[in-house]
């Protein structure tokens, strides 16, 4: 069949309009979205409020990446479907997928979450990526939001360990939450208990709560699981030596410098705890080699000089060691 192409003119007749929508669909059909949404366009003015014109010009819009336009047009739709209008054979999860992507194209992350939002709320909809996704995008907005939304992850995805770690690592930044938090983060550790660092963080969460034992039974956890990391280690060995844990910060600290002997600063950590035991011969040698790794870093040259007047060593400094 032959199809005359639309004449571009100020009055434009019924037939124009029949004979638009008809090459619209057909150009949709064959995936020709630039020539569909062309179409579409000649008679936005007559067709605007009509449901299933809408939805095709929004499609077309959306698949020819002229996100604006998708926007203009599903969300017109979605606003009279919000308004009360009955829309029979409708997707609303196609419509709304493809309008929070539009949004998001545009950089208009609010509203992308709220179409996102409504999406994931479809009981039809099974989509855990774009659950995970669209907590991840409030989180900019609001953070208390994104974690609330990242537990309500949890209860209709409940095998993804990713919406419990992170509701536990933005539970664990308000105090009146480290308990919810601690709770996230032992559910993710019963899906993934094959990934060590799950009990560190534990460990950090219960440290930040107070919960000392807990705290340490947790880091007692991870190097039992694993080769631990020896940056981990001393992530550990530190905060627990700046809380005058000493005797427990320097078995961290001694682990992270028997895996990494040449880094400077486990080294100049583990002399902190030595010296705080008053184990000042086995700090000594440890500062030494800190100060030979980097011997500009000011923080290890005083507290080498400190410890060498309280060992009386003072004068040996320029000795060769």
């Amino acid at each position: 069949m032959v199809v005359r192409r639309v004449v571009f003119r100020s009055s434009i007749t019924p037939g124009d309009v029949d004979i638009a929508i008809f090459v619209a669909e057909n150009a949709f059909k064959n995936k020709d979205y630039e020539e569909a949404a062309k179409y579409c366009a000649t008679i936005e003015k007559e067709k605007g409020w009509d449901v299933t014109f809408l939805f095709l010009f929004g499609r077309a819009s959306y698949y020819a990446k002229n996100y604006k336009k998708s926007v203009e047009m599903l969300g017109r739709l979605h606003d009279m479907e919000k308004k009360g209008r009955n829309i029979k054979n409708l997707d609303d999860s196609l419509l709304l997928k493809m309008l929070g992507e539009s949004y998001e194209k545009i950089f208009d992350n609010a509203n992308a979450v709220t179409a996102y939002a409504e999406y994931n709320r479809l009981p039809s909809v099974n989509d855990p990526d774009c659950a995970f996704k669209t907590a991840g995008m409030e989180e900019a907005i609001s953070p208390s939001a994104a974690a609330r939304m990242y537990e309500r992850n949890t209860v209709k995805y409940p095998r993804d360990y990713r919406n419990y770690y992170e509701a536990a690592r933005l539970y664990s930044k308000d105090k009146l939450a480290h308990k919810a938090a601690a709770v996230m983060i032992k559910k993710c550790i019963a899906l993934k208990d094959t990934v060590p660092f799950l009990w560190q963080v534990l460990g950090r969460i219960y440290g930040e709560w107070g919960q000392t034992k807990l705290e340490l039974d947790a880091y007692q956890k991870y190097i039992q699981k694993d080769t631990p990391s020896p940056d981990i280690c001393e992530e550990i060995g530190t905060s627990l030596l700046n809380r005058n844990m000493v005797n427990e910060s320097i078995v961290y600290l001694e682990l992270a410098c028997a895996l990494k002997p040449d880094n400077s600063n486990f080294l100049y950590q583990l002399a902190r705890g030595y010296e705080k035991t008053n184990r000042l011969s086995d700090a000594l040698p440890l500062l030494q080699k800190a100060d030979q790794i980097s011997p500009g870093e000011e923080k290890i040259k005083s507290f080498l000089s400190y410890v060498r007047l309280r060992t009386g060593t003072a004068g040996n400094a320029d000795r060769p060691r």
